[in-house]
């Protein structure tokens, strides 16, 4: 399968689409042919058909996440806690993001969210209800060297309130709440896309720290952002996703609370979808070209992006 981004194409009115909207923002997006025949059958015991070719194959089996359709499983799932993120954090003076390190290195996964519903149940005591979405980072912690970091887990946390959330107290978080390191109280403002900024924060990683992992740098990967330390700007080279190899196979890396929305999905036709974001602003246009050259298959992906608004946005830290 060959994949190639091409110029915007232009879809009729009466074109079939499909409409998410995510809070304040929406994406409409346009499949010209649909496939609904599966490639392969799987058979008994590790083995699949090809129908395309006839052959008789066996499934790789692989140890994390790092290869063939895990990867891209677990892109879906960032994709997907993106759009919970936007959906549901639209008033960011009614959210805090909340950092929960360990002060030892921790690498027991399931011990990790054991220790977040004892958070939860005391944060809810204390401060009252919210809804949460509770993402799991591999890598850092306080007083932890590079070698250490790689590999161990914490923990952020979105909190949003239904009204103008109270005041936490770091201390009151960190040694009678937590009390298994540090703590870390974010607020978020003037944000652009908040979802983005998270999911890119949990999968990017430092091109220092990637290097402890046994890959080769793919150099389409390789990014450069601008961070402030200590009030100078310097570059950084980051790795698009060079953390998702550290995530075992099959662990749910984010969990949500009962009262987090999902975003609301509508089929419909082309003109239908715009007249519902006539009002919004148009972000972005990307169209997709994919062939099969062993079927000569051949079909055209088209979205377009929508905001509401579009400020920038930046994290206030306490």
């Amino acid at each position: 399968m060959i994949i190639t981004r091409t110029k915007s194409k232009s879809i009729e009115p009466d074109d079939p689409v499909k409409i998410e909207i995510c809070g304040d923002k929406a994406k409409i997006g346009y499949m010209k042919c649909k496939n609904y025949v599966a490639p392969i059958k799987k058979l008994p015991g590790n083995e699949y058909i090809n129908f395309k070719t006839g052959e008789r194959k066996q499934f790789n089996r692989y140890q994390n996440r790092a290869y063939g359709t895990a990867i891209n499983s677990l892109k879906k799932s960032m994709k997907k806690l993106k759009d919970y993120i936007n959906t549901n954090v639209t008033d960011l003076n009614r959210a805090y993001w909340l950092t929960l390190n360990y002060h030892e290195p921790m690498t027991n996964a399931k011990k990790l969210y054991t220790d977040f519903k004892s958070f939860n149940r005391a944060c809810r005591k204390k401060y009252g209800e919210y809804n949460y979405i509770a993402v799991a980072e591999p890598g850092g912690g306080t007083g932890m060297g590079l070698k250490e970091r790689v590999g161990t887990w914490h923990l952020h946390i979105i909190l949003i309130f239904d009204k103008p959330p109270p005041y936490m107290d770091f201390h009151v978080l960190k040694d009678k709440i937590w009390r298994k390191g540090g703590v870390y109280i974010n607020k978020v403002r003037d944000k652009e896309d908040i979802g983005s900024y998270v999911t890119d924060y949990v999968s990017d990683l430092e091109i220092d720290d990637f290097r402890k992992i046994p890959k080769e740098i793919d150099s389409k990967n390789l990014k450069y952002v601008e961070v402030d330390e200590n009030g100078r700007k310097t570059m950084k080279a980051i790795i698009k996703n060079g953390r998702l190899p550290l995530y075992p196979r099959g662990f749910h890396f984010y969990r949500i609370s009962r009262g987090i929305r999902k975003p609301d999905v509508f089929k419909m036709t082309n003109e239908e979808a715009e007249d519902m974001v006539k009002d919004w602003d148009l972000t972005n246009e990307i169209t997709y070209s994919l062939t099969d050259e062993t079927t000569d298959f051949k079909n055209i992906i088209y979205n377009r992006f929508y905001s509401k608004s579009k400020p920038k946005y930046k994290i206030e830290y306490q």
